[in-house]
């Protein structure tokens, strides 16, 4: 039994109130279980992470962890509820780790992460994979390979994500030496000869930093390590190097300082700030070799100060030396991440951040866990389903002070403002990507640095809604117009109608609204089409859903969107009979109606509708004299359906763009108008004066959808001032 008192004495270091009896019960029902001694490694690795008690007996568990029905009344009766729901989660992801096709890591990865609903399954789970890559000797060379794959592309990234370094460097040096062998030991046999060429120049360069510090009265501590084979590697490969005597850096110092707060609990850092000039002012520092890890942090957390400087010790007097300079917290946080500073609530089923001691590095990870295991994407994982498509992916993006925002793939600008705080959404008003202008549309990629442009006071778009992502910027919006007073949104309403049928090259609204008498179909009275108005206003009804039901596709080519020579030259050679289900009537096919006998019309022809004082509708030409002569209010769109068109139809559109003259935006808009599979006909130069330049696009449509989805991506290119329809002469 000394093997277990040795593990017990482990757990009472880092638990001195650990249950010992409780200990001793799991480690007899694993005996028993497994008539063998128990193996330990991965509960010794899960130690390291300062782990609660529950997480300690689920990796005590877990190598037989497929022998145990968790929900059985001897594992119930044995651990308490937290260890139990614990084993279900680490049982459902060891299969998963070992059984799952890794086509697309990427997603594998955020998977396993919101599978895990806890975060002490990812560190019980992260420590095997290290136990496991340690014994990959054991395997067969294709399991090897295999396993390889699955650590450096799934647990390597997340252990990097989560900041445990120690967990990510073991990995990668383990995983390494089998998916390329030749040049893992090329780089060992090297790292050996190093060490004895420069046995003494760790100690030398600690030293001299010991002194230094005592010399200025720094409370603090010198230490120095041989950085990681597979980190070598690439450095290797990315500066063409082919030995490591020609890296500088393979060799990092760190200065510990003791972690400084101020009166409100809060870190202070000026200390870190005052070793760095005190090292420059006595050593040369190199080039473009320092980078501030504590003003912006990496997006994983990790907070240092790096320089490098020369002369520092006389027998390497040639040699650089890189420095880290570091709190002991961002000390402790370099090795474990998210594993530091977590307090376990007595429930021990939900946890938390220690908030006296926490920072924004450790409030980023929370929330990026947080945001992943906010996906339901678990049902029917475990059923057959396809695990690589159950899961939605997500990106990353960054504030300009370093801050990480977890967002769904395809949130825009203004999801990222609400992301930060519902005031910088309410004022966004411009943005940059990289610090790049980009449009509060722009779909952020992963690791852009977004810096969101505000106004002095909150005036939220309802145009946000039409592309805006997530849930969250959505509500918000709709919270904010909709607490604004009726003329507000109906002011606003009547203003985005506007400039979408401007943009269509149709009247804007009149007085009475009269182009909303037929809408989806009915006709509406002047209340109603105000009511319409202020739904827009509102966000009720989005604007593109709106012109949708106003104005049906084929009903568009009287306006001008489509030109008439899209229809109308290609089917009066096909004229025929018309019966009433090859007519629309304000979107509407089907309604009842009566072909004009003054001028008998035929497919093909242009046409509109006449309500009579009867109620009834009759369709004439609208070329017709009686059509024309009659009572405007009465008078509604028509227009033949295209259901026996051909499917290659192509439309011919004229578009108008209107842009600030640069350098490549020719180009940018071509590569638009190519990437949506769009025709261009001809480009027509119409007017230039300075640097304003007016355009014509010809282009050829195959849907009348593609018509608004061009005209949108074109308003989102940089120094692209107006899009709008040239409208029909006729119209």
């Amino acid at each position: 039994m000394a093997k277990l008192k040795n593990f017990i004495d482990k757990v009472k270091k880092t638990n001195p109130s650990a249950d010992v009896l409780k200990l001793e019960a799991v480690y007899d029902f694993i005996m028993n279980l497994s008539d063998s001694e128990p193996d330990l490694s991965v509960a010794e690795e899960v130690l390291k992470l300062k782990p609660d008690l529950s997480s300690v007996i689920a990796a005590m568990l877990y190598p037989v962890i497929e022998k145990i029905d968790h929900e059985s009344k001897k594992i119930t009766d044995l651990v308490d509820p937290d260890s139990v729901k614990l084993l279900s989660y680490v049982k459902r992801l060891k299969g998963i780790s070992y059984n799952v096709e890794v086509t697309d890591p990427e997603t594998i990865r955020a998977m396993f992460i919101a599978m895990a609903k806890d975060l002490r399954v990812i560190l019980i789970m992260l420590c095997s994979m290290v136990v496991i890559s340690s014994k990959l000797g054991e395997l067969d060379e294709a399991e090897c390979d295999k396993f390889a794959f699955r650590a450096m592309n799934i647990f390597v990234p997340i252990a990097a994500r989560l900041g445990i370094y120690e967990i990510k460097h073991r990995l990668e040096d383990n995983a390494f030496k089998y998916i390329n062998t030749e040049q893992f030991k090329i780089i060992s046999d090297q790292l050996k000869k190093f060490g004895q060429k420069k046995a003494g120049y760790i100690k030398e360069i600690r030293n001299i930093l010991t002194e230094f510090l005592k010399e200025n009265d720094i409370e603090g501590f010198v230490d120095g390590r041989i950085k990681s084979i597979y980190s070598i590697y690439r450095k290797m490969k990315l500066k063409n190097k082919s030995s490591i005597d020609d890296l500088f850096d393979i060799v990092a110092m760190r200065i510990v300082l003791p972690t400084q707060y101020s009166a409100d609990n809060n870190e202070t850092v000026e200390h870190l700030y005052r070793v760095l000039g005190l090292i420059h002012g006595k050593w040369t520092p190199m080039q473009n070799r320092f980078k501030d890890y504590i003003a912006v942090p990496k997006p994983n957390g990790y907070q240092s100060l790096h320089t490098t400087v020369l002369g520092i010790a006389p027998d390497f007097s040639e040699q650089p030396v890189e420095i880290q300079i570091r709190s002991e917290r961002m000390h402790r946080e370099a090795e474990l991440g998210i594993a530091t500073h977590w307090i376990y609530e007595e429930s021990g089923s939900h946890y938390r951040i220690d908030s006296a001691k926490s920072n924004p590095a450790q409030k980023n990870r929370l929330a990026w866990l947080s945001g992943l295991k906010d996906v339901k994407a678990f049902e029917g994982i475990f059923d057959g389903t396809d695990i690589i498509n159950a899961f939605e992916d997500r990106i990353f993006a960054l504030t300009p002070k370093g801050d990480v925002k977890d967002l769904s793939v395809g949130s825009t600008v203004i999801d990222f403002a609400y992301a930060i705080h519902t005031d910088i959404g309410h004022k966004a008003s411009m943005a940059k990507a990289n610090g790049i202008s980009v449009p509060l549309s722009y779909e952020i990629k992963n690791g852009d640095i977004i810096e969101v442009v505000l106004k002095p006071k909150p005036a939220p778009k309802v145009e946000w809604l039409g592309f805006v992502k997530t849930d969250g910027a959505r509500s918000r919006i709709k919270s904010w117009v909709k607490s604004q007073h009726n003329d507000y949104n109906f002011k606003n309403g009547r203003e985005i109608i506007n400039k979408y049928l401007e943009r269509s090259g149709m009247n804007t609204l009149d007085d009475s609204f009269s182009i909303l008498k037929t809408y989806d179909g009915r006709l509406l009275s002047l209340a109603q089409r105000k009511k319409l108005v202020e739904d827009v206003g509102n966000g009720a009804i989005l604007i593109k859903n709106f012109i949708k039901k106003l104005f049906p596709q084929n009903v568009t080519v009287k306006h001008g969107v489509v030109p008439k020579i899209s229809v109308s030259k290609k089917l009066k050679s096909v004229k025929k009979t018309a019966s009433d289900n090859q007519v629309f009537i304000g979107g509407e096919s089907g309604l009842p109606i009566k072909f004009a006998k003054c001028c008998s019309p035929k497919r093909g022809d242009d046409i509109a509708g006449y309500v009579t004082t009867y109620g009834h509708i009759t369709v004439h030409k609208t070329a017709c004299k009686f059509w024309k002569n009659s009572i405007s209010k009465r008078m509604v769109e028509a227009s033949w359906s295209l259901f026996d068109a051909p499917k290659d139809k192509k439309y011919t559109v004229k578009i108008v763009v209107e842009v600030k003259n640069r350098i490549g935006l020719l180009r940018d808009i071509a590569s638009v108008i190519a990437g949506m599979n769009i025709n261009i006909v001809d480009v027509v130069f119409i007017e230039r004066k300075d640097d304003f330049v007016k355009r014509v696009f010809v282009l050829e449509f195959s849907d009348y959808s593609q018509v608004d989805a061009l005209m949108d991506k074109l308003e989102n290119i940089s120094d692209v001032m107006k899009v709008y329809v040239q409208p029909s002469s006729k119209s």
